[in-house]
């Protein structure tokens, strides 16, 4: 069975998918906008000059856009004749996928594509009911997002998670990191508490509330304890357009010494970093699901969560961590110094998440059910 994905070959997410499928012996072939090297698979790539000038990701003429890539796309799928053609995210692939006719057609959806897309404007509410249309089966990585996926369509969506590698992400990683993000070696008698989060810095991901809740912690607990080193660490990775004014917070709180910004961090080098801290926090203000905190819980981690969106489906409440109100750094300090005071606390709810982590999310499960649509979708075509 031959199967052609119809994705971003760059994004991290898709190429788990994509070596997940093949340890199956599913025979796969990529298609996308972007260009990337995936060993062992072939990726054919499509070009929009229309899209190449686009001013954002937001705004651009998808009409051009779809004259362009069109005759690409479907010369492509009759080249490689496949048996299934699935397109990750609706609002971009999904479209292509819809609009190529091929059959049998499978549609995963992501998070804003569903969302946020639709509410743009009339439009996007009609692409997204017809790429909805247009699909055989369609996925969902939450059941929360299997409930926005349900105000647009009447069809039964699968829930299939975005499964998690627990012999990748695992407690007992030793490899060293610390150079690379400019991260200390500290001496086996001193080593401060270490929470952080791994997000792209953008407002919705709400990090400024993790730093205020950071200087909220910082009173709360006796500096004087060790006057020359830091108690507690708040470790950011991540990029993006708030990082200079998430800076600035920092500095204006008097926390800048206790924060470290990581920058961007590789999807390989996670697992080492998660093995340095004591806490994760994700503090989205709207998330579709939130893969890295059910990577966090793999490592044994106790994992605080914003009650929004998928996030609560990471976590199980006061035994693997907690979740908490959205946008609210004194909620979130409160949990924060509650796990700080506790290390056997949090040794046993880490513990217990990755046990629930394993039994939600291991991707073996999660990739013999989306095996199972290939072949009932197969069989019926």
């Amino acid at each position: 069975m031959k199967v052609l994905l119809l994705t971003d070959a760059a994004s991290a997410h898709s190429r788990k998918w994509i070596r997940f499928l093949l340890e199956y012996g599913i025979d796969v072939e990529v298609l996308s906008m972007n260009h990337a090297h995936i060993e062992g698979v072939a990726v054919h790539t499509f070009r929009s000059k229309a899209y190449a000038k686009r001013k954002s990701n937001v705004e651009y003429n998808r009409g051009a856009v779809l004259l362009e890539i069109l005759p690409q796309i479907k010369k492509i799928i009759r080249k490689i004749k496949p048996d299934i053609l699935h397109a990750h995210y609706l609002s971009s692939y999904g479209l292509y996928g819809a609009i190529s006719g091929f059959r049998p057609f499978v549609l995963s959806v992501w998070g804003s594509d569903i969302m946020e897309f639709p509410y743009r404007n009339r439009i996007s509410s009609k692409i997204t009911r017809y790429v909805l249309g247009k699909a055989d089966v369609i996925c969902a990585s939450s059941q929360h997002l299997v409930l926005e996926i349900g105000k647009f369509t009447n069809k039964q969506i699968q829930l299939i998670y975005f499964g998690t590698d627990f012999d990748v992400f695992r407690p007992d990683i030793t490899a060293g990191i610390t150079k690379k993000y400019h991260i200390p070696d500290y001496s086996d008698d001193y080593r401060p508490f270490i929470f952080g989060t791994v997000k792209g810095l953008y407002p919705h991901y709400g990090i400024s509330s993790l730093i205020e809740a950071a200087a909220i912690f910082a009173q709360k607990i006796d500096q004087d304890t060790a006057p020359k080193q830091n108690v507690w660490e708040l470790w950011i990775g991540g990029d993006g357009d708030a990082k200079d004014e998430l800076q600035a917070l920092s500095r204006k709180l008097n926390i800048s010494d206790n924060v470290r910004f990581l920058g961007r961090v590789e999807h390989e080098d996670l697992p080492n970093l998660l093995s340095l801290m004591d806490l994760f926090v994700v503090p989205s203000l709207r998330e579709s699901f939130g893969v890295v905190a059910v990577e966090a819980s793999a490592c044994c981690l106790p994992v605080i969560v914003s009650d929004t969106g998928g996030l609560p489906e990471t976590v199980h409440h006061e035994k693997t961590g907690f979740c908490v109100k959205p946008g609210c750094p004194q909620s979130l300090a409160d949990k924060i110094y509650y796990l700080y005071t506790d290390k056997n606390l949090r040794q046993k709810m880490g513990k217990a998440a990755r046990d629930y982590a394993i039994d939600k999310f291991c991707y073996k499960k999660n990739v013999r059910s989306m095996i199972n649509i290939y072949r009932n979708i197969h069989h019926r075509n």
